[in-house]
């Protein structure tokens, strides 16, 4: 939704002193929040990443978030899937507009595929649209630059991150390729020996 405002300015002396009035229509509008993503920490809990929007379009603050998470795919309809889906408790309040946001949702059902949105709200109780869709399914064990393809660019990914200060891999613990809980090069070693010379399957998180 959009917020109205009307502004009025006077102008005298204007075809024989004649009195205009002009009525100038603002729509402000709060933002989307951007680009939702999520960072697995185990296999019952997540934790959401986003930037904030601002109050009036990409400026000022907001006033609430509301998250919403479902086991339901989403499909062509992402206004009834929202009203379907179960709101989270304990999001905290927007902060100013462009900060780095998160928020960690525990409780999940383990080998669950979820999917989770976020709306914004200003002062006035209006609401941006819904976000992106962020979905547990683009995860899987190695799939460590998480494109939903285990191969090469894995690898790339996880040197890239562990000696070139490259971005932290979004699923961590999927990163975990020999399960033996760490990140390190055994990792890569593991799963160049599976793609390339018929090593073992990853294990993950998969030992136990």
């Amino acid at each position: 939704m959009a917020r109205l405002s009307r502004f009025f300015f006077s102008f005298t002396r204007l075809l024989n002193s004649i009195l205009f009035f002009l009525a100038v229509l603002v729509l402000l509008t709060t933002e989307k929040s951007s680009a939702l993503y999520g960072e697995m920490l185990d296999g019952t809990s997540i934790t959401l990443h986003w930037t904030a929007p601002g109050d009036d379009g990409n400026v000022g603050t907001a006033s609430v978030y509301e998250i919403r998470c479902s086991t339901k795919d989403v499909g062509a309809d992402t206004a009834s899937w929202w009203a379907g889906a179960i709101t989270c408790p304990g999001v905290p309040a927007p902060q100013k507009a462009g900060t780095a946001e998160s928020f960690t949702i525990t409780g999940l059902e383990p080998d669950s595929i979820y999917y989770f949105a976020i709306r914004t709200a200003d002062e006035v109780d209006n609401w941006s649209g819904v976000s992106n869709i962020f979905s547990t399914a683009y995860y899987s064990c190695a799939d460590i630059n998480s494109d939903a393809n285990i191969n090469l660019l894995d690898i790339v990914f996880l040197m890239n991150y562990l000696y070139r200060g490259g971005p932290k891999p979004y699923d961590i613990a999927n990163s975990d390729v020999n399960g033996d809980g760490q990140i390190n090069i055994l990792d890569n070693s593991y799963l160049i020996n599976y793609l390339y010379k018929d090593g073992p399957e990853p294990m993950c998180n998969k030992q136990n």
